[in-house]
């Protein structure tokens, strides 16, 4: 089976060079990874700095209800392509079925668990939006100050083993929080995430999230 990728990105690539991806089991490519250059990423990060905007961009600027709101429509989206996901991380790097459906299944769950965690923040304190600082017991003996904001730009790394499932225990809960996102996508392990780009297209603001791929001495220098 030869799996045939087209690659997104909100900035313009110069490049036109693809490494073609063999499958673990085959000699045959299963897809493509885009090489991108250092003046890629760059046009990637001044694209992620116009989506932060100094704290001022429209995702950061939406309340906490919108971009929960968001996120759920993101995990609708990617449902959709549930089938096709599993399929990748079995052929691109050897998991079975039963794993490469859990890991799937498992990221949807801690996206849904994420959100209800937060929800429950949101009924349980009165006085104060999620938002806002305020004092949160999580033990009998402990107590927190618990503060929520938007920091800025992440750079996420993701691995080759569970590229999926790692990648986005360190995505979501920056989104959720306001924060813009500069994904660099592995070089093994990668393929999952070109079959993503279109459900975050349709479910976040431009500008919200984006995609790096090549040799991390090139774009991420």
């Amino acid at each position: 089976v030869v799996v045939v990728f087209s690659f997104f990105s909100s900035s313009s690539s110069s490049s036109n060079n693809h490494k073609p991806i063999l499958g673990c089991c085959s000699t045959k490519p299963i897809g493509a990874m885009p090489q991108m250059t250092s003046e890629d990423a760059r046009g990637v990060l001044e694209n992620a700095q116009r989506g932060w905007n100094y704290g001022r961009g429209v995702w950061t600027q939406l309340t906490l209800g919108e971009r929960i709101r968001a996120v759920q429509k993101l995990v609708k989206e990617l449902q959709t392509k549930r089938d096709d996901i599993i399929q990748v991380l079995m052929y691109e790097i050897g998991k079975n079925y039963p794993d490469a459906a859990s890991e799937f299944d498992r990221t949807m769950e801690f996206i849904k668990e994420t959100i209800n965690i937060i929800q429950q923040t949101t009924t349980t304190t009165t006085t104060t939006t999620p938002e806002q600082p305020h004092w949160q017991k999580v033990s009998s003996s402990t107590t927190v100050f618990v503060k929520r904001n938007a920091f800025g730009i992440l750079l996420a790394l993701g691995p080759y083993n569970y590229p999926l499932n790692e990648t986005y225990a360190t995505i979501i809960p920056a989104l959720l929080m306001g924060n813009v996102v500069i994904l660099k996508i592995p070089q093994v392990g990668g393929l999952v995430h070109l079959l993503t780009f279109e459900a975050f297209q349709r479910a976040l603001p431009k500008d919200t999230i984006h995609f790096v791929s090549g040799s991390g001495r090139t774009v991420l220098p």
